[in-house]
């Protein structure tokens, strides 16, 4: 249950480095990129796989929709470092939370 609060503290301290001065942000992520996306498509499966394992409920569930196409998302982020994509690509993203949030959530 606490996979993605883990990933999300493990990820924030790959974005940000230690010392900001004389750093270029926008260069610092695109390097980094690769394994911030990948912790975060870990933390997806680990989080999508919990309560199939745990409770033996069913995988393909409507609840998972989100993941899924999430985890399609974070592989394409971390394997193109294209600035646009990026952009809109993390629209997506929170596109996706919103609607697990908003609509699927009601289906449990």
């Amino acid at each position: 249950m606490l996979g993605a609060p883990i990933a999300i503290y493990i990820i924030s301290h790959i974005i940000y480095p230690s010392s900001i001065d004389g750093v270029d942000l926008e260069s610092h992520y695109f390097q980094n990129s690769t394994v911030i996306w990948s912790i975060g498509a870990a933390a997806i499966v680990f989080s999508t796989l919990l309560r199939p394992i745990m409770f033996g409920s069913s995988l393909l569930t409507a609840d998972n929709a989100t993941s899924f196409i999430g985890l399609g998302v974070l592989a394409i982020l971390a394997t193109i470092p294209n600035k646009q994509v990026h952009r809109i690509l993390l629209l997506v993203i929170f596109g996706l939370l919103m609607a697990d949030i908003l609509v699927f959530t009601m289906l449990i």
